[in-house]
């Protein structure tokens, strides 16, 4: 359960989590009060933004950030490319599934640098052990299956 606690006071707020229905509702409608005349989202894009937050905390707030990271890092694209073709289109691209998830994973990664950064030395020491351990099972994992071959084919992803 998430919880606020008041700068005013000492007693704390419990807020329930949204559902995934309820994510996506919030999302939608928030859009299209921004744009009523064109959704710049698709479908798949607003789906996974809120299976995403539904299954990380439920806060609607996380939805909201990473379709806001999607659509900047939309904007700024689309931007780079109008000002080295001034002949393309003015038609704004529409934010895919792609997009949300680039937005999601820059702001996975920045969330662990933030807590790396504060950590101790000590602390950090391990983060960076378990991470050579993960790698060091999947490279088991696809020893065991065989498929060693794709684990290298993942990795120059």
């Amino acid at each position: 359960m998430a919880s606020v606690q008041s700068r005013m006071g000492t007693e704390k707020c419990v807020f329930k989590a949204y559902s995934l229905d309820d994510t996506i509702s919030i999302l939608r409608s928030k859009m299209k009060e921004g744009s009523p005349n064109f959704m710049f989202f698709e479908d798949d894009a607003i789906l996974f933004a809120a299976k995403k937050t539904a299954a990380l905390s439920g806060d609607i707030r996380k939805a909201f950030q990473i379709c806001r990271s999607a659509a900047e890092l939309v904007t700024r694209r689309f931007e780079e490319k109008k000002a080295i073709d001034s002949n393309g289109t003015d038609d704004f691209p529409k934010i895919r599934i792609s997009d949300v998830q680039k937005a999601s994973l820059e702001s996975f990664n920045m969330a662990m640098v933030t807590a790396v950064s504060f950590s101790s030395p000590f602390e950090t020491l391990l983060w960076k052990l378990s991470q050579v351990l993960q790698g060091t099972l999947s490279i088991y994992q696809h020893l065991l299956s065989g498929k060693l071959s794709d684990f290298y084919i993942d990795l120059e992803r």
